[in-house]
């Protein structure tokens, strides 16, 4: 695919996945919403 048809399917189409909007106004929305998630170096809680 070539570079400007990617961008244009990955940031501004709309996707009927994410209720027509594009990626970018879907990500706009959510995103804010959605915490952070921070690990801590010393964290042995998430290792194998």
């Amino acid at each position: 695919m070539p570079r400007e048809e990617r961008r244009h399917y990955n940031t501004v189409r709309p996707h009927s996945a994410l209720g027509y909007r594009s990626p970018r106004e879907f990500l706009a929305i959510t995103a804010p919403a959605m915490p952070a998630f921070h690990q801590s170096e010393d964290s042995s809680c998430m290792r194998p």
